[in-house]
């Protein structure tokens, strides 16, 4: 259970602060809901019950563990898959899952294409290209806020290892 000024991952809407626990009936049935607000849409306030199964509720990560997301950015990613369709569906179930390994493994190979795409002139597809810049922008914030920096400072240090590769 998170407490109230805890920050967690919800769903798509990423990082988002608990402000606030409180208890509502509905259809006579009193629930405990968090009062959530996404960190990069503050005029948003989303109610979810404390016993939500239906949607991903994560504790951030520890420093520990975000420097080993950011090194794994030296390694190749996951293999790359041909059909757009096949690769959006299992890419993005992957991200359901919530784990940061596996997701970080997915923004490396979305990356690394994304690149190779650019510097051979060729297009990179809008479904690649949105996946990667929603789940790169939760993901590396996750990482600055475990880390005590900033988006871009992660940011610069996966491209740099991503660029060692190339």
């Amino acid at each position: 259970m998170f407490n109230k000024g805890d920050m967690m991952i919800y769903s798509s809407h990423g990082i988002c602060l608990v402000d606030d626990i409180c208890s509502n009936r509905f259809q006579g049935v009193d629930k405990d809901y968090y009062v959530l607000h996404p960190i990069a849409d503050r005029k948003l306030t989303i109610r979810i019950p404390v016993d939500n199964k239906s949607v991903t509720m994560l504790e951030l990560i520890e420093e520990e563990e975000a420097e080993k997301i950011i090194d794994s950015f030296s390694k190749p990613g996951r293999s790359w898959i041909e059909i757009n369709n096949e690769r959006n569906q299992i890419y993005s179930e992957t991200v359901r899952t919530g784990n940061r390994k596996d997701i970080a493994a997915i923004v490396n190979t979305l990356m690394r294409r994304k690149y190779s795409a650019e510097q051979a002139g060729r297009k990179f597809s809008d479904k690649d290209r949105k996946l990667l810049n929603v789940v790169q922008g939760i993901l590396f914030t996750e990482l600055a806020i475990s880390l005590s920096t900033t988006f871009d400072v992660v940011n610069e240090r996966v491209t740099a290892l991503l660029a060692n590769e190339a």
